[in-house]
């Protein structure tokens, strides 16, 4: 009797084989919050892998990681089941999401696979072209791909990979330089990001030494960039705040490796005069004596002043220390 009741048990096991092996299977929504909260991509893998899920469910599964923005989940998923490359959701693609979560190994294996690397755009965003955002965090092998498929590095691409504001490894920058070389003619080499020409940037930059900084400069006064090229900056005064310009040769005064560098392609040194005259103007008051005469009255942007000849009142920003 009970050798009949084993081979039984065997039969019925044997004959609905499919439906043992789904016991406890998880729907593809639980597997992707499982994971969200878990943090644990393997275990999902390891659940497809024992043959418990249909191609559509593995395909639901990539979608529902890709929705909630499991980048590394949606990617596993993908990679290793041979899904689409160019899965997305409302807001980003996979490539995308990749490359944004500075995963750039999984990024640079989705375009290989076929991804297709423009960026979902969204206009509230900044961060809207694949190749500034990997030249910007210095993704050498990710921007030789992306030029590798056609893509042209746009002026702030340029600048990111050129100024190390973000990656700040002067090697790359020296990299990046040798590969856009074939664009540089279609650059703004005047282009400002965060209220800085490309120059002024360079020039500062302390996260490279005076040669570096040097080389850099020269590379783009060598190619055209404007050496007078500055900054707004303001002279907050006792009576008023007066605006003004500082160039880069003004930012570097003091390091002669610089400054003679930007006097030979064209600096001009008066802008130096016109801060002097902004901290002149931002503490002027009646009775202060200028070049032009006495300070009389100052009336919004007129100055009264009393000369041989008379009074007579001029705009402010005529009047000289």
């Amino acid at each position: 009797m009970f050798g009949v009741t084993k081979i039984t048990l065997l039969i019925t096991c044997g004959i609905f084989l499919s439906s043992c092996s789904t016991i406890g299977k998880k729907s593809p929504d639980q597997l992707v919050f499982d994971a969200s909260i878990n943090k644990d991509n393997k275990a999902v893998i390891e659940a497809i892998q024992s043959g418990a899920y249909t191609k559509p469910e593995i395909e639901a599964i990539a979608q529902k990681a890709m929705d909630q923005r499991l980048c590394s989940l949606a990617y596993d998923v993908t990679s290793n089941y041979q899904l689409d490359p160019n899965l997305k959701s409302k807001y980003q693609t996979l490539f995308q999401c990749l490359l944004l979560d500075k995963q750039y190994d999984a990024a640079l294996s989705m375009l290989k696979q076929g991804a297709n690397p423009e960026f979902i755009k969204e206009a509230r965003y900044e961060r809207n072209d694949a190749l500034e955002e990997a030249t910007a965090w210095g993704a050498i092998d990710v921007v030789d791909e992306l030029l590798r498929l056609g893509m042209k590095p746009t002026s702030k691409a340029f600048y990111l990979g050129v100024s190390g504001h973000y990656h700040s490894s002067y090697e790359t920058a020296v990299k990046f330089v040798d590969m856009f070389k074939p664009f540089m003619s279609s650059f703004d080499l005047d282009y400002v990001f965060v209220n800085k020409p490309l120059l002024y940037e360079v020039t500062t930059e302390r996260k490279f030494n005076v040669e570096q900084r040097r080389n850099l400069a020269k590379m783009l006064l060598d190619n055209g960039a404007d050496p007078n090229k500055g900054i707004n900056k303001t002279e907050y005064g006792s009576a008023r705040n007066v605006d003004y310009i500082e160039t880069p040769y003004m930012a570097v005064k003091g390091i002669p490796e610089l400054t003679s560098l930007f006097l030979a392609y064209g600096a001009n040194p008066e802008y130096e005069q016109m801060r002097d005259q902004a901290k002149f103007l931002a503490n002027l008051k009646p009775g202060d004596q200028s070049q032009l005469g006495l300070v009389v009255e100052i009336k919004n942007n007129l100055v009264l002043l009393q000369q041989k000849d008379g009074q007579r009142w001029i705009p402010i920003t005529e009047i000289k220390p």
